[in-house]
C-alpha cells in the first residue's frame, strides 16, 4: 500500500513521515484503534533511500505482508495469551482465572513489543519517491 505524507524529521538514513487519514482508513473497521488519539495525523518511520529532506512531500510504500503481520501481532497475540491465561486459571477458581487472564494479556503485550521491535527493524516502510507539491 502506498501513502503520501510529509517528512518532519530525518536521521541516519531514516525519515519520520507524517501521514493524514487515507482512503484505506475510512473503509477500515479497525481505524478507530489506530486513530485512538482523535488526531487526523499519524507518524511513521521509513527508510529514506531517495534523500528526502524535512518538508518534502513523499510517497511511502508499506508491504502487504508487513501490514498483515502487524494486524495479527497487535490484535491477535495479546488476546491469545489472555485466553490461554483464562484457561489455565479456570482450573483453580474464577478469581484465579481472572488473574491468570490478565497476566496472560500482559505477557502477550510484552511479547508483542519484543517481536515488533525485532520484526520491524528489518521491514520498515520505504520512501519510494519525492512528490511535487501542488
Amino acid at each position: 500500500m502506498d501513502e503520501i505524507g510529509k517528512v518532519i524529521k530525518t536521521e541516519s538514513g531514516l525519515a519520520t513521515v507524517e501521514l493524514g487519514i487515507s482512503d484505506h482508513c475510512s473503509s477500515c473497521s479497525m481505524a478507530r484503534f489506530c486513530l485512538i488519539t482523535g488526531e487526523a495525523k499519524r507518524e511513521i518511520t521509513a527508510r529514506n533511500r531517495v534523500g528526502a529532506k524535512v518538508g518534502d512531500v513523499v510517497k511511502i510504500r508499506i508491504g502487504a505482508t508487513t501490514q498483515l503481520f502487524s494486524i495479527l501481532l497487535v490484535f491477535g497475540l495479546p488476546i491469545i495469551f489472555g485466553i490461554i491465561g483464562l484457561g489455565i486459571g479456570s482450573r483453580f477458581s474464577n478469581q484465579i482465572s481472572l488473574l491468570f487472564g490478565a497476566l496472560g494479556l500482559g505477557i502477550g503485550f510484552i511479547l508483542m513489543k519484543v517481536i515488533e521491535h525485532q520484526f520491524f527493524k528489518k521491514r520498515l516502510p520505504e520512501i519510494i519517491e519525492i512528490c511535487e507539491e501542488v
